[in-house]
């Protein structure tokens, strides 16, 4: 690969109409190291029509939203995402679902409420259920719950559900003293 086009080339080549998508690319990231939201808006869309089609590209619009404090966009974008992820039923898509469902939680932890957290988790246990059990993804998955639980104060069902995860695990000292605890 080339080195990056320099900003000055790229906004030149952005004004003429004939940039390429790394030439937009560049003044979209100059503009939001620089907290100009609506001009690095108005790359991104291009970036976005000169990839159209590629999967990846919702990543950075992802990334963008977070960037520019759009939070609650972002949210929903993050829950349709979920919801999407959870009924795909192609190879590809699922060959990465296991990885794709933390980064959605991830980033889920930086816009949403505890409430819209566990709505996030609701959509994505069928990706947890459907992993290989090396993965332990659904003991994950339930662990995480257990933690939801307790920040939206339904301490009942967070000990319910630490207590079975205690008598499913009894070897896993970490969920021994997690239930101890709850």
């Amino acid at each position: 690969r080339q080195p990056a086009p320099r900003v000055g080339d790229a906004k030149a080549a952005a004004a003429r109409g004939q940039a390429t998508f790394a030439e937009q690319a560049v003044p979209t990231v100059h503009f939001v190291a620089a907290q100009q939201w609506t001009r690095a808006k108005e790359h991104l869309e291009q970036c976005e029509r000169l990839a159209a089609g590629k999967p990846g590209m919702r990543w950075l619009v992802n990334a963008f939203l977070l960037s520019s404090r759009r939070h609650e966009e972002l949210r929903k974008r993050l829950l349709a995402e979920a919801a999407a992820l959870a009924a795909a039923t192609d190879a590809e898509t699922r060959a990465n679902d296991h990885y794709l469902a933390g980064y959605l939680v991830s980033l889920g932890w930086q816009v949403a409420q505890t409430n819209e957290m566990m709505t996030l988790s609701d959509l994505l246990q069928p990706v947890a259920a459907r992993q290989p059990a090396h993965l332990h993804a659904v003991k994950a998955w339930r662990t995480s719950r257990v933690s939801l639980l307790l920040q939206a104060e339904q301490q009942e069902k967070a000990l319910a559900l630490c207590k079975a995860l205690a008598a499913e695990y009894p070897g896993d000292a970490g969920m021994q003293t997690q239930y101890a605890q709850t």
